[in-house]
């Protein structure tokens, strides 16, 4: 069954969640393009440069409930309980978008697929309410999937499993529940503040990813002193143009 919700309303609840996580307390500052500084120090969205933190980037899909018997993945070999979900990946002969999420996974970025145990409108509205949105989710590296072909593709899930069904194989994913923690393990390692090195690395790998591909973004008007801000902006626009991902600075919560 398709589902009634958009990638967009499902992109917007789960951003919502991310922006405070409690256990552990971390900050998962969205960095959006259509937030432009317009004078406002610090850049119009909740950052903070001089303290650690590192950039996430995650492609919200949309969740098939799958319910009925002729559903593939009920049969063998991966055998799906009734009723489970499925997200489809963008064709590489739409978009090379997974097989860029996976140059820039393989750069030692922190980059996932995230997508619903849920499918309608209500379910949506009782998860955002309820701030169950990311423990209903599941998180799924492009590694985990790996390289594809032409043809469609897809993963199916429920709360226990994740399966590629065109290879066909089981992979791992991250339960929403534990999502927090791994970012948190993550912000252990690197504790390098974002006006430092991050911001300036993560910019000049996807610029070169982007130009292998002959790929040009086109960039809102920015200031033209090339500020940190600037940067983080432009960041942000490559990931939404070129990569379908929407662009996280992941920090320790401060009062």
């Amino acid at each position: 069954m398709s589902p009634d919700i958009s990638e967009f309303s499902y992109g917007f609840a789960l951003t919502c969640e991310l922006i405070a996580i409690a256990n552990p307390p971390l900050r998962a500052a969205p960095i959006l393009p259509s937030l432009i500084a317009e004078g406002r120090k610090g850049g119009g969205y909740d950052v903070n440069l001089d303290i650690p933190g590192f950039p996430l980037f995650i492609q919200f899909k949309r969740s098939e409930h799958m319910k009925t018997r002729n559903a593939k993945e009920s049969k063998p070999p991966a055998g799906f309980d009734l009723p489970y979900y499925r997200m489809k990946i963008t064709e590489r002969w739409r978009s090379a978008q997974h097989d860029m999420l996976l140059e820039l996974e393989g750069g030692g970025n922190e980059v996932f697929y995230a997508s619903p145990l849920f499918h309608t409108v209500e379910e949506l509205n009782a998860a955002y309410l309820g701030g169950t949105v990311s423990s209903q989710s599941r998180y799924v590296r492009p590694s985990e999937i790996g390289k594809l072909d032409d043809e469609s593709h897809c993963v199916a899930f429920n709360a226990k499993r994740i399966f590629v069904c065109s290879e066909p194989r089981e992979i791992h994913g991250v339960e929403g529940a534990n999502f927090s923690h791994l970012l948190d393990e993550r912000l252990r390692r690197d504790d390098r503040r974002i006006r430092d090195q991050p911001l300036d690395e993560m910019l000049t790998f996807v610029e070169r990813i982007i130009e292998r591909r002959h790929i040009r973004p086109a960039f809102r008007s920015r200031p033209e002193d090339g500020g940190l801000d600037h940067r983080l902006q432009q960041l942000a626009d490559i990931a939404v143009q070129c990569f379908g991902a929407q662009l996280f600075v992941v920090q320790r919560g401060v009062d």
